[in-house]
């Protein structure tokens, strides 16, 4: 009842709309970037019938963010623009709806927003508690954000509301982050498992798990992660150091001081990361341990 108000007699679009979502959901579950790009396609062709079909600009944007973070696509560096355009037409049609103001949230972190971002998810979570989706987002962006305990607060409380969610992941990511901040690699490692085993195919997680496994030691499993990761999303992680800040804020950076160094391209990437960061300390033992042993492995646990 809560969206009767947005209810079309447009069938067509409705149907659009679920047909959309359901390749959504295949296109990230499976890492399928053509599915996804179905269901931008599919979602499109909704809001074509029906200009004010919130839930199609909803999946439309989520969608182009797969594109923008995973690399899908001809040209995945204007999915976010993409993104940014749906979120416009839903502000819009709605802008104190609770899927509004959260993909709004993500769109304000991903634009280095984060106190705007912070705030829309907060608002999502007040029009709506009990959104699980909107308490996993929240959870996402505190952990991202360094606020460790609001991020474990907002994620269990998602994870009892619905356990069954189909993005429940998120949760779960959110939780990994909080205990990879706090250097509880271990723990770290046991949930961002549990993020894969819902979505397999989802970039992030694997990257969360090949630097949990450097800083254990654990190399056969980080090659094994790393094998996986590149036969879905080969550019995912050269892509991360593209994303400066957002690495200085989960700590991700493990990663490129423990992949193959036969990976050149990432290489190169990491070496133009470290001459922006401003902690210099870390630079110094970063260039260090990875020209030094760039022959093999490191779990050093750093400065």
């Amino acid at each position: 009842m809560a969206h009767a108000k947005h209810t079309s007699p447009n069938d067509c679009a409705s149907r659009l709309t679920w047909r959309a979502q359901g390749l959504m959901r295949d296109g990230a579950h499976q890492g399928q970037a053509a599915l996804m790009l179905e269901a931008i396609d599919v979602a499109t062709q909704a809001v074509a019938a029906d200009p004010s079909a919130l839930e199609a600009y909803n999946i439309i944007a989520w969608a182009n963010w797969s594109c923008h973070l995973y690399r899908w696509g001809s040209n995945p560096a204007e999915a976010q623009a993409a993104m940014a355009t749906a979120v416009g037409r839903m502000l819009a049609l709605d802008p104190l709806d609770h899927r509004t103001l959260t993909v709004s949230g993500v769109l304000h972190l991903i634009q280095d927003e984060q106190d705007r971002g912070l705030a829309d998810l907060h608002r999502a979570v007040e029009v709506n508690p009990n959104s699980s989706q909107s308490l996993m987002w929240l959870a996402m962006c505190e952990a991202m954000a360094g606020q460790v305990a609001d991020a474990r607060t907002h994620a269990a409380l998602s994870l009892r509301l619905n356990p069954r969610d189909p993005w429940i992941g998120v949760a779960h990511v959110a939780l990994a982050l909080a205990s990879f901040r706090e250097r509880d690699y271990a723990e770290a490692a046991r949930l961002a498992e549990l993020a894969i085993q819902s979505e397999p195919s989802v970039p992030l997680r694997r990257a969360i798990m090949i630097a949990c496994c450097a800083q254990l030691g654990d190399k056969a499993r980080a090659e094994r992660e790393l094998a996986v990761l590149n036969g879905f999303a080969p550019d995912f992680i050269p892509s991360l150091f593209g994303k400066r800040r957002i690495i200085a804020r989960t700590g991700l950076e493990t990663i490129g001081r423990c992949l193959p160094p036969e990976s050149g391209k990432f290489c190169k990437l990491f070496y133009r990361y470290s001459h922006v960061t401003t902690d210099w300390p870390a630079i110094s033992w970063h260039r260090s341990v990875w020209w030094q042993q760039s022959r093999g492995w490191c779990n050093e646990s750093g400065p």
